[in-house]
């Protein structure tokens, strides 16, 4: 399972940029930012799984998705004002658009994302 999730984060994560890049490498100001955390892999896999077929679609967003670990990024999760993980959040221009959590289906965390971005562009 770990082997899985691992991939899967490698897969999505492939050209992460820190927060203070987000506006060069997207030019519409939209980024997505996830918060992970190891009590709640089980709960991710959807998030994962969604995340790599909203990209094909929406691919600025999730370029340079970046991901945060609640051991070793306790900052951002406060900064963010983060709670709980799984977490997604969407930002544009710095302010922000989409934020989802918790134990959600792949179908459900599409949609939400999909309505989102849409009413973006």
């Amino acid at each position: 399972m770990k082997k899985t999730i691992l991939f899967l984060l490698i897969i999505l994560t492939s050209g992460c940029v820190g927060f203070q890049q987000n506006t060069l490498h997207n030019p519409q100001g939209v980024k997505a930012y996830f918060f992970s955390s190891e009590k709640s892999y089980s709960e991710e896999t959807p998030y994962y799984d969604a995340l790599i077929n909203l990209k094909e679609t929406y691919p600025e967003p999730f370029q340079s998705m970046t991901v945060f670990y609640d051991d070793s990024n306790r900052q951002e999760f406060r900064s963010f004002n983060i709670s709980e993980a799984p977490t997604l959040l969407i930002m544009k221009d710095n302010a922000v658009l989409l934020k989802i959590n918790g134990d959600l289906e792949k179908k459900t965390i599409e949609k939400i994302v999909k309505e989102a971005l849409e009413d973006a562009i």
